[in-house]
């Protein structure tokens, strides 16, 4: 139960601020007349090919040295590193598809940008904004790398981590490790059962 807590804790602190910080930037970056746009989402895109084992050495000995490992809201902030690139590329391009008129009617109404966005583009973009919240829920959730590298502490073990722990060098409970696997994978069966269908308008827009 503890390491279902934690996976729970992380997986929706991290979608939470996946979604928060991607919007506004991907916006930003469509809206905004920001000098190489382009080239940064490309960036973007780019740092997400490089594997997770890659990025995690560098990033909790940073936060070694900032006494903040060891911590699941650390954990949360380091997710960014997987789940924000592929966010903001994401919305970006949901962007895109969108006509400037229906800002510019929202601004000529007294609207400000931030209003636009969180008035009127996003309820349009919902599709999109969905796609973002099952991507960066699946990643954090099923992730191994950073909980094994970035937590020490049994009560800090996520549960794809902490189901490593039923298993020893001799003998392994199978029992006990298919039920924790069918329960790493039920929270995404039921969340694509209910929002399946935006996940899909938000993959082909």
């Amino acid at each position: 139960p503890r390491y279902l807590e934690n996976s729970i804790i992380v997986s929706v602190g991290t979608t939470v601020l996946t979604v928060v910080v991607a919007t506004p930037m991907a916006y930003a970056l469509i809206r905004g007349q920001v000098r190489g746009a382009r080239t940064m989402v490309k960036a973007m895109l780019f740092a997400y090919m490089f594997p997770a084992l890659l990025l995690v050495i560098p990033i909790d000995i940073f936060l070694v040295r900032l006494g903040l490992d060891n911590r699941l809201d650390s954990l949360i902030v380091a997710s960014q590193s997987f789940t924000l690139p592929l966010a903001v590329w994401l919305l970006w391009s949901y962007f895109k598809t969108f006509p400037f008129a229906i800002e510019e009617a929202a601004l000529v109404d007294g609207c400000t940008r931030w209003q636009t966005l969180y008035r009127i583009i996003l309820p349009i973009s919902l599709p999109g904004v969905v796609t973002v919240v099952i991507f960066s829920f699946l990643l954090s959730w099923a992730e191994f790398v950073f909980p094994m590298i970035i937590t020490s502490s049994d009560d800090m073990r996520t549960v794809t981590y902490g189901l490593v722990g039923i298993a020893d060098t001799y003998s392994a409970d199978w029992g006990v490790l298919m039920a924790g696997a069918t329960l790493v994978a039920l929270p995404l069966v039921v969340l694509f059962m209910f929002l399946g269908r935006y996940f899909i308008r938000g993959l082909s827009a």
